[in-house]
This record gives structure tokens, sequence and C-alpha cells, in this order.
């Protein structure tokens, strides 16, 4: 255990030669921040188990709900600008370790861009090790158009929806949402 902390410790030290690009820094703040070591296998068995018993509508339904539920815990303050939204939803998102966000009115949808979300599988626990490109949970979208419906709604926009526009990519990159009027 102390020699795994040791050489975390080490390779957060080191200086790069080179600058990090954006997708190695989103990569390591999956590998380390992301998700608990002693949580990793449960959650992600937890969520293979739910899903292999339950049609793949009911599972994208609760977990919109769950997103639902979720963000009923954490109202976000009254906001007067879209920079104000985006620092308050930032906030909320920094408090839990859970990423970024960025917003842009792009007329008839809010765009919500949201990177390093907790991912609980994000491979290797050692810097130098190598893996396939990790691809975002399918219900992590779900989730989080749950939790962005519920907060724009608490905002004025009742009856609009959170809508992801790329569910399932490499961890690396963020999740995209369209907010608005859909259908």
């Amino acid at each position: 255990m102390l020699a795994a902390f040791q050489e975390r410790f080490a390779a957060l030290q080191a200086s790069p030669a080179a600058p990090e690009s954006p997708d190695a820094v989103t990569l390591r703040h999956h590998r380390w921040q992301s998700c608990a070591l002693q949580w990793r296998a449960f959650i992600h068995t937890l969520f293979a188990e739910l899903e292999s018993g339950v049609e793949p509508a009911a599972a994208q339904a609760f977990y919109r709900s769950v997103g639902l539920r979720f963000a009923e815990g954490m109202a976000l303050p009254p906001c007067e600008s879209l920079e104000d939204l985006e620092r308050a939803i930032g906030d909320c998102w920094a408090a839990l370790d859970w990423g970024w966000v960025r917003l842009v009115d792009e007329g008839q949808f809010l765009r919500i861009s949201h990177g390093a979300y907790p991912v609980p599988h994000a491979g290797p626990p050692h810097p130098g090790d190598t893996a396939p490109a990790l691809m975002s949970p399918p219900w992590m979208s779900y989730m989080l158009e749950g939790v962005y419906t519920r907060w724009m709604g608490e905002l004025g926009g009742t009856g609009l929806l959170a809508v992801c526009r790329n569910r399932q990519v490499p961890i690396t990159q963020p999740l995209i949402f369209d907010f608005g009027r859909h259908g």
C-alpha cells in the first residue's frame, strides 16, 4: 500500500517534458480522482446487474429519475447571467469532484458540455500503464440529463429537456447536452 502511494506521489510530482494534452489531463483525472478504488468494481457490477435485468428503456428512465432526484439535493442559487449559471453549476460539480461544465447559448438550445465526469472504471491505476480508449458509461449521460433538466426547470425552463448528443465517447471527451424543446 505504501509503495503504491509513493509511486502515485512521485508521478504527480514529476514534471513532464512537454505540456500535457487536455485528453491526457482528463484521463489522469479519471484514473486518480474519478472513483475511489474500493468502489470501482462494485459500481461496475451494480450497473451491469441492473442493466441485465431490465429493458433498456426502463434502465434509461431509471437513470434519468436518479438524476432528477440527485439534483434535488443540490439546488442552484438564483443566477442573473449565463456566466453566473455556469459558475453555480461548476461549483456544485467541483464540490463533488464531478468535473467541469461549459454553457453556450446556441439560440434554440443551451449547449451544456460536461467533462471529467465520474467514471468508475477509469483504466490502469498506475502512470505509464496502457489501456484501450475507455468510453463513457451510457448511464452517466442519462443521469446527467435528469440533473440538467431539473436544474434548468427550477430556473425557469419548465417543460424543456436536456438531451445528450454523444452518449458513447472516449472518457477524455466531454458529454454534450442540448437543453431546450425536443421532438
